[in-house]
């Protein structure tokens, strides 16, 4: 029997739910491109939605991050998700700025 991490991915084929889906879509968009998406994932402490993103560019950065789903209120984290520090949000998005090679833990709260 494969463990969960090996084993392949599945297609099924439902009858449930109604509606039409664009062709193209995204949960989450960061400008400019030197701020690279490293992860996505729950919160470890609650239902937030976490992203790291970092600088892959050799000099500072002024970057944003849209998340594409409703969210009550950001921070920036340290890598341990603690120690939040809120985050200005306009039309949806949060600005940051990130230092060469600089990683950021972004918390969204749903």
């Amino acid at each position: 029997m494969p463990t969960p991490s090996s084993a392949p991915l599945r297609a099924v084929r439902t009858a449930r739910g109604t509606g039409v889906l664009p062709q193209q879509a995204s949960l989450i968009e960061i400008e400019p491109p030197e701020c690279v998406l490293s992860s996505l994932k729950v919160a470890e402490d609650d239902d937030a939605i976490v992203a790291r993103v970092y600088n892959i560019a050799s000099q500072a950065v002024e970057g944003s991050v849209r998340l594409q789903r409703p969210f009550t209120s950001s921070s920036r984290t340290d890598l341990n998700e603690e120690h939040p520090t809120p985050l200005a949000t306009e039309d949806g998005a949060v600005s940051l700025s990130l230092k060469p090679n600089e990683i950021a833990t972004l918390k969204f709260k749903i």
